[in-house]
């Protein structure tokens, strides 16, 4: 974005560096100029998460104020003509920095939305110096980045031109409308199921605040499928630009970085068993953060809280069949789309590109009667669903789309079906596990863990089906129970032993 060259405080500064005799003048002579500009409307100075920013008055962005950013840098030359290597520049910066982190408004720090759980407010960035206050009243609201919460907006969203806010009818049909979902699922989800859930996943994006543990999406398909395409045009609708990408062995070091700096994450193609990432959405799932060094430190560590939404699309899930990745998993079956054919990528996201101002400005008109509902009182957390977070704002967001309470249960009980089909669906275990206690000796044998493992590997090898390649997945397996056995878990002074039968 282009910076507005301000002649007067440029005319300021050229006359500070003429008549400064020592370096020591520098901060008296260059305070009551910052001073002035910044009350005359240059700007506002913030913080969040312990950083300084400048909230520009002129041209409504956004700035760390650090000598580091090239973008900091560049707005001090377009707006002041001061490089990085003058003097003024490094005496700027650290006044600015240091009145911030003192008196600057301190703020929430976030990325494309932000629900305030607290005031009970949604807002939403629109990329362009300002961002959407959703209170539930009739308008909806522009504020200036930086009221009720900092968009950082360094993730490659894209501004929407006068968005078209209403009740137009036309999100789902044009994003998940010529999907061909698979008829029959190992759970019983029928396509409607999946198109419901689909759509509280798309509204459910933007209240991240109220779910601790956010779900995942896995789309499951042959090539031709949509399931690629879906998800680039629901990031290219709702947030400008799409950015699926791959990711394997070698990925785990930026695998936090990604998803604190993408709202929504799309990872394209992950077929076979990537064992890190197994680890690492065990634990993104329940809301655990990662600590790297910081950069250009020994011993300083930057914490990186991830609040991204993830979603995966995969031929063959081997990766996301662990219990506590299932069970707080949304699960897609696509088939290929032979009767609507197939169209090149690029031209479907031409055509959201040209109807992107109705098709967001109804994302955010129902976004909007989601938080009146919300004011109202959410409904009681359902007990009955393992992501009982989601569930409950399934159920608003369920009743403010129009859905009836049953069409809302049944939906949610074949998500919950379906992730416990998705499960044991390619699991070797139940049948191997139904040899082992065929022989009489086990039936009430005490085992443990790991000779049971070692057994049940000899059985696979013996029968030339996959088996798992740790105890410890094993070892999970038995402590969740199975389907069809009775486990009792013994413990003993050598650690537990299990009794398994019919």
């Amino acid at each position: 974005m282009p910076v507005t060259f301000d002649f007067e405080i440029c005319s300021q500064l050229e006359v500070l560096r003429q008549r400064i005799a020592k370096r020591d003048d520098i901060p008296r002579q260059l305070y009551p100029i910052i001073e002035g500009y910044l009350r005359d409307g240059g700007g506002r100075l913030l913080q969040a998460a312990g950083q300084p920013y400048l909230w520009d008055g002129i041209d409504h962005v956004i700035y760390e104020i650090a000598l580091s950013s090239s973008r900091w840098t560049a707005f001090l030359y377009g707006r002041f003509r001061l490089v990085p290597s003058e003097l003024l520049t490094r005496h700027l910066t650290t006044m600015l920095a240091g009145h911030a982190l003192a008196h600057g408004d301190e703020v929430q720090g976030e990325r494309f939305v932000y629900f305030d759980k607290d005031e009970l407010v949604l807002y939403v960035s629109d990329y362009d110096g300002h961002s959407y206050r959703l209170d539930g009243s009739a308008e909806v609201a522009v504020v200036d980045n930086g009221t009720g919460v900092l968009f950082f907006d360094d993730d490659g969203g894209r501004h929407v031109v006068d968005p078209d806010i209403g009740n137009h009818g036309e999100l789902a049909p044009t994003l998940i409308g010529d999907l061909e979902f698979a008829s029959t699922t190992a759970g019983g989800m029928t396509p409607d199921d999946q198109r419901r859930l689909l759509t509280f996943w798309m509204y459910a994006i933007a209240f991240g605040g109220i779910l601790p543990a956010k779900p995942v999406l896995i789309a499951e398909g042959s090539p031709g499928s949509g399931k690629s395409c879906f998800l680039q045009r629901l990031q290219y609708c709702l947030h400008g630009a799409q950015r699926a990408r791959s990711i394997g062995k070698e990925d785990e070091a930026d695998f936090g970085v990604l998803l604190m700096r993408t709202p929504i994450a799309v990872l394209d193609d992950v077929n076979g068993y990537i064992e890190w990432l197994q680890n690492a959405l065990c634990a993104y799932v329940t809301g655990a953060s990662w600590a790297r060094r910081k950069k250009y430190s020994d011993a300083d560590e930057v914490v990186i809280q991830p609040r991204a939404f993830l979603a995966f699309t995969s031929k063959n899930p081997v990766t996301f069949r662990r219990d506590d990745i299932a069970d707080r998993s949304i699960i897609i079956r696509l088939e290929r789309r032979e009767a609507s054919g197939f169209q090149p990528l690029s031209l479907l996201l031409e055509q959201v590109d040209a109807r992107r101002p109705r098709l967001f400005g109804e994302w955010l008109w129902n976004l909007n009667q989601i938080v009146r509902r919300i004011r109202a009182g959410m409904p009681a957390a359902p007990t009955t669903y393992r992501m009982a977070d989601f569930a409950r704002i399934a159920l608003v967001i369920g009743e403010v789309l129009g859905y009836s309470p049953d069409e809302i249960a049944g939906t949610l009980e074949a998500a919950q079906a379906e992730r416990e089909a998705f499960l044991w669906e390619a699991d070797s275990l139940p049948d191997l596990l139904g040899t082992w206690v065929k022989t009489e000796a086990n039936s009430s044998r005490e085992v443990r863990p790991m000779d049971l493992f070692r057994e049940l590997a000899e059985l696979a090898e013996k029968n030339r089906v996959t088996f798992y390649r740790k105890v410890d997945q094993l070892a999970r397996r038995l402590r969740g129970g199975i389907v069809g056995f009775e486990i009792v878990r013994v413990e003993s002074s050598d650690g537990p032993t299990y009794r398994i039968g019919r």
